[in-house]
């Protein structure tokens, strides 16, 4: 299911950086290596097809439980380049 999210990742973000952090710690670059990095680490396996199923409800949800955290930056940030890059 990471390949799901990282095509997501890979179709949708282009301006800004976003490192994903797999729960093995595999780790996935989308967008512009030169830009400062965000990174989004998945803390558990489940987590990644929650967020590419349903990512409006699952968001929120796994950052408050701790099932997702943020590296270089907050889920603020994180949100603004999502809908930088969807815009």
């Amino acid at each position: 299911m990471k390949a799901l999210l990282a095509s997501v990742f890979k179709r949708v973000v282009k301006a800004g950086q976003l490192v994903m952090i797999d729960h093995k710690g595999r780790r996935e670059s989308f967008g512009d290596p030169a830009a400062r990095p965000l990174t989004l680490r998945l803390n558990d396996r489940r987590v990644t097809l929650d967020l590419a199923l349903n990512p409006q409800l699952t968001l929120g949800a796994a950052y408050m439980e701790g099932r997702i955290s943020f590296e270089g930056g907050t889920i603020a940030d994180f949100l603004e380049l999502m809908a930088h890059n969807i815009r």
